[in-house]
């Protein structure tokens, strides 16, 4: 499920409730898994969030070029095949927005490697929503 990154018109921002939308807080979810990216979307719609969904890293690039965002939740699918020179990209790209890591991996090597290159929190996957809500903070 991508969001489409179309500009809308102006018709559109008075019709669609764009206006609105743009006063919420955004979420990026980039994660490859489709039922984990379905039930963390749910998640924080509720939450009160606008979500893009990236499942990859170069999609993830491209929503962060055109819009900003208040979260971007990353899931770190291997460390040991690049993937913590990705999240240095995710990183870099992410402007001011909180990066919450993902990762089935509990090594204390890897959650500490996380934090070290600079993301918010690492979440070992599975994660409960309070676990979520604690590490977001939901403050928006």
């Amino acid at each position: 499920m991508k969001h489409s990154l179309i500009a809308p018109t102006t018709a559109d921002v008075k019709h669609l409730g764009y206006a609105e939308q743009s006063r919420k807080p955004r979420v990026l979810l980039v994660e490859g898994d489709s039922t984990f990216r379905r039930t963390l979307s749910s998640f924080f719609a509720k939450q009160g969030y606008v979500i893009s969904v990236a499942a990859n890293l170069t999609e993830a690039i491209e929503f962060l070029r055109q819009l900003t965002y208040t979260l971007v939740v990353y899931n770190l699918e291997d460390p040991s095949h690049n993937g913590f020179e990705k999240l240095e990209i995710i990183l870099a790209q992410a402007g001011n927005a909180r990066v919450l890591v993902t990762t089935s991996f509990s090594e204390q090597a890897v959650i500490n490697n996380v934090k070290l290159i600079g993301a918010d929190a690492c979440l070992i996957k599975p994660i409960k929503r309070a676990t979520i809500l604690k590490a977001t903070e939901m403050k928006h």
